[in-house]
């Protein structure tokens, strides 16, 4: 089996830090497999497996289209763009 390369993430910890400090709108994400960017516009709980999980609800930068993934799904598949590339 193929082993996953990226970090290990609690997510749920990373989503309370992000949430705590009120700046999950300004911080920008690339998806890997397309290489859009996408900025957190809300959180949200959705019902996974009969169970409620923490959700992101994300929208392309230049776009006005909302998505939802669970937090898990959504930092598995997305990474924080580098602010400090020019």
């Amino acid at each position: 089996m193929e082993e996953n390369n990226r970090k290990h993430i609690d997510y749920n910890k990373y989503l309370d830090e992000v949430i705590k400090e009120d700046i999950y709108e300004e911080i920008e994400y690339i998806h890997y497999a397309n290489n859009k960017h996408y900025v957190i516009v809300g959180i949200a709980r959705i019902q996974e497996n009969d169970e409620w999980v923490n959700a992101i609800i994300y929208k392309p930068v230049n776009g006005s289209d909302k998505f939802v993934r669970t937090a898990e799904e959504f930092f598995k598949k997305f990474k924080q763009v580098d602010q400090n590339l020019s």
